[in-house]
């Protein structure tokens, strides 16, 4: 393949450079122009990928170098790739996928994969018994007015308390309860809906029940950051499900529960003007343009890092559970009293988490090819001038606790931070497309000049 990064060839160099110890090429990966094809629908849509841990296969020198470094004329690219599809009968597993930079051969270096195929067996004689349970009603007397219809053990489902990001799941059992063949279906109570609402899928959409048969649908409900928004703003956690039997009739179930309201999936605006825990507030009554300050949650993070996190320095670089600092802000409550090394980074993670469930970034896209042309400190807060004031409030009290961090010199600690929070601040629009994206080397240099 001939497909190549669309970044520049300084950018990737210095990408690559970056990932030399821990093999982390992610922040190349959405410029990869093969990536960039098959998330449009125009190539290989049918087939998978495995993660991307090695380094661009192409183009190294020959001769001296024994092939060991990219050559100076040819922008590195991932130009040799292994892409599988299966059968549905077939369980596939990649074991491994990664290149081999050791060998010297050509200008490129060989790529492999290892799979692990599970093959089935069958029971033949099961297999005959089911297969004469299916034939008997399909081939006996014909039942040539008889309706097909189903028996639903609830037409109602509560759903009781549901939660951003965590998935809920209930079931409803559909029996047949005439002798003819009964094929149902979900649809859209209406022609401008979908068939049910986007925190919500069942599984399956559509069956074949037999005579006496029933079958169970699996109903998960798990409202994502995209969806918390609407909901955090009064919007239901409320439905009418539509199951539609072929030759007879319609059957309806209503879905129900209670929206735990959460500060994340929100826009800035709209969470900067809460006066109280989103939980205690009254969605109807907020102004989304009251007062120019950063919202109470950020600033409640931030105060805490500063007073008990300057010196961690795995702080934003190691994960943590971030589920019960997250919660407190919720709510309202007081943080946990630890001040454990486990509890810091979980904080660190509840702000990132935080930031980057914004419905937009921190930084507004239509600000991020400027601040790819930044050049220095003061063009940088020049900059920043110009953002919303709760965007710029937010920037300055985190970007100012990153400084307050680094005050001991560590360049490779200062270069991670702003990698971190430059995806955080500036990430990219996703209907957008690469070639319009900042360059990840531009925001890293961005947040470098604020926090540095």
């Amino acid at each position: 393949m001939n497909y190549r990064i669309d970044l520049s060839d300084g950018d990737v160099r210095e990408l690559i450079a970056d990932a030399a110890q821990t093999r982390d090429y992610s922040p190349m990966i959405p410029f990869d122009q093969l990536k960039a094809q098959r998330d449009l629908g125009r190539c290989f849509t049918e087939f998978s990928e495995g993660p991307i841990t090695f380094l661009p296969t192409y183009r190294f020198e020959l001769g001296p170098t024994l092939g060991q470094i990219h050559d100076v004329k040819r922008r590195p690219a991932w130009t040799d790739r292994i892409l599988y599809r299966s059968a549905e009968s077939v369980s596939l597993k990649q074991l491994s996928y990664d290149c081999h930079p050791h060998i010297y051969l050509s200008d490129h270096k060989p790529v492999t994969s290892r799979f692990e195929i599970e093959a089935r067996t069958f029971n033949l004689e099961r297999m005959v018994t089911i297969l004469e349970e299916i034939r008997t009603p399909l081939e006996g007397p014909m039942e040539t007015d008889a309706t097909p219809s189903l028996v639903i053990d609830s037409s109602h489902v509560d759903l009781g308390q549901v939660s951003c990001s965590v998935p809920l799941i209930r079931s409803i059992k559909l029996t047949n309860s005439s002798p003819a063949v009964a094929a149902f279906r979900f649809i859209p109570p209406s022609a401008d809906d979908s068939i049910t609402p986007p925190w919500l899928t069942v599984t399956p959409e559509s069956g074949i029940i037999l005579p006496g048969k029933s079958h169970d649908v699996e109903l998960t409900v798990n409202p994502d950051y995209k969806t918390a928004g609407a909901l955090n703003k009064g919007a239901n956690i409320r439905d009418m499900l539509v199951i539609h039997v072929e030759n007879g009739r319609d059957y309806f179930v209503s879905v129900a529960g209670n929206f735990r309201r959460t500060c994340l999936g929100n826009d800035l605006s709209w969470l900067a003007s809460l006066s109280d825990p989103v939980r205690d507030i009254d969605p109807s009554t907020v102004n989304d343009n009251h007062g120019p300050s950063a919202p109470k949650e950020v600033m409640r993070l931030v105060s805490w890092l500063m007073s008990n996190a300057a010196t961690e320095e795995r702080l934003f670089l190691e994960p943590g559970s971030k589920d019960e600092s997250l919660k407190a802000l919720d709510t309202g409550t007081e943080f946990p009293e630890s001040k454990s090394p486990t509890f810091t980074l979980s904080v660190g993670e509840a702000l990132l988490e935080l930031l980057k469930s914004l419905r937009e970034p921190v930084v507004q896209w239509k600000y991020h090819a400027l601040c790819a042309t930044v050049t220095s400190r003061d063009q940088a807060f020049e900059v920043i001038e110009r953002f919303p004031p709760a965007s710029t409030n937010v920037l300055v009290s985190v970007t100012a606790f990153l400084h307050f961090s680094l005050q001991e010199p560590n360049k490779a600690r200062a270069k991670s931070l702003a990698r971190v929070f430059g995806s955080i601040f500036l990430w990219d629009n996703p209907l957008g497309k690469p070639s319009t994206w900042a360059s990840p080397v531009a925001k890293t240099r961005f947040i470098l000049y604020l926090i540095s």
